[in-house]
């Protein structure tokens, strides 16, 4: 486990090194082309990713697939039937993760491109503040950045509703999976089917 967070942790600094690196290379032209916000979003949020994919994402794999290698070898040895029924409900993850995951992971790409957008906009505002206050442009500036306030909280909201349904359904299917193995299990064990130590 430390070991996937530490390489999570490394790749992320050797990343966020060399973009910083190459970002004192370029030309003040590359900085009228790009947007502030989109090389913050870049910097920051995206990179984060990259680290929680290594960690979690590398570590989930291992965990899952050595988990269901051992185990379902040894489940299948000790009651064929019972494992069978123990593993059906899994077999609804991956439509849910073709479908919902799909959306949450959709709904995550638009809030960054919003957050880039806000970033954007105050950016733009506080370098132009001079301009703005020129020319009376308060009110209009306000109701600018207050819109994609409105529009990053929305679909964030959106994001955090989906994840709502996402996660705990994942987590009921395998507590279904669980229960089923506790209570027919234990009948078997129960009925002399089953020994209380292959159980």
């Amino acid at each position: 486990r430390m070991g996937f967070f530490g390489m999570g942790r490394k790749v992320e600094h050797a990343m966020r090194s060399d973009l910083f690196a190459k970002l004192l290379t370029l030309s003040p032209p590359f900085f009228r082309r790009m947007r502030v916000g989109d090389l913050l979003s870049r910097a920051m949020s995206d990179l984060a990713n990259v680290r929680e994919s290594l960690g979690f994402g590398w570590l989930a794999i291992v965990d899952s697939l050595s988990m269901m290698a051992f185990t379902g070898i040894f489940m299948l040895k000790v009651d064929t039937r019972l494992t069978l029924t123990v593993l059906a409900p899994l077999v609804l993850i991956p439509p849910l993760v073709m479908t919902l995951g799909r959306a949450v992971r959709d709904n995550s790409r638009q809030a960054q491109a919003l957050l880039d957008h806000l970033s954007q906009t105050a950016t733009e505002s506080f370098t132009g503040a001079r301009v703005i206050h020129a020319y009376a442009r308060q009110e209009a500036e306000e109701a600018r950045f207050d819109q994609a306030c409105h529009a990053y909280r929305s679909k964030n909201l959106q994001l955090v509703k989906l994840e709502a349904i996402y996660w705990p359904l994942l987590t009921v299917i395998s507590g279904v999976s669980e229960l089923l193995l506790f209570v027919l299990g234990g009948h078997r064990v129960a009925s002399g089917k089953l020994t209380l130590g292959d159980f």
